[in-house]
C-alpha cells in the first residue's frame, strides 16, 4: 500500500488540483499506514499490562 501512494503521488503530480489533493493523499494515507504499526504495539502493549495487574490482583 505505501508503493502504491508513493506511486500515486509521483504520476497524480502533474495534475492541475494536485496541490489540493496531493497533501491529503499523502498527508492521511500514507500517515496512517505509517502509524498503524505503533498502534497496535500501543494496543498489545496496555493489554499486557492490564493481563499482568490483574493477575497480581490490582
Amino acid at each position: 500500500m505505501i508503493i502504491i501512494y508513493l506511486s500515486a503521488g509521483y504520476f497524480l503530480s502533474s495534475f492541475q488540483k494536485w496541490d489540493v489533493a496531493g497533501p491529503l493523499l499523502l498527508f492521511l494515507d500514507l500517515l496512517t499506514l505509517l502509524n498503524a504499526p505503533f498502534d497496535w504495539a500501543s494496543l498489545g502493549l496496555t493489554r499486557a499490562l492490564l493481563r499482568r495487574g490483574l493477575e497480581l490482583g490490582g
